[in-house]
């Protein structure tokens, strides 16, 4: 399982990239002569970050979470076993 977050990690850093070169090209493109469009890229740029920053966030608690259960895990069978 926390495989599967860490590749959803890189696809996040992959994606997330993606779309800033995009915006970043859009802004440059679009220039000052289409002052909606531009102020639209710039948004949207924004709004990308945000995403990145929470979806970035949930996973490494979420992985972290994974972590300490595994342990716990690895760990309880140790703990129950009687002494002789």
């Amino acid at each position: 399982m926390r495989a599967q977050w860490k590749r959803f990690h890189r696809i996040l850093w992959g994606c997330s990239g993606a779309a800033w070169l995009l915006c970043c090209a859009g802004i440059v493109f679009v220039g000052k002569k289409q002052l909606p469009v531009l102020i639209a890229v710039a948004l949207m740029f924004l709004i990308v970050t945000g995403v990145f920053i929470f979806l970035f966030y949930v996973s490494r608690r979420e992985s972290k979470n994974l972590e300490r259960q595994a342990i716990a895990i690895r760990t309880a069978p140790a703990e129950e076993k009687p002494a002789k």
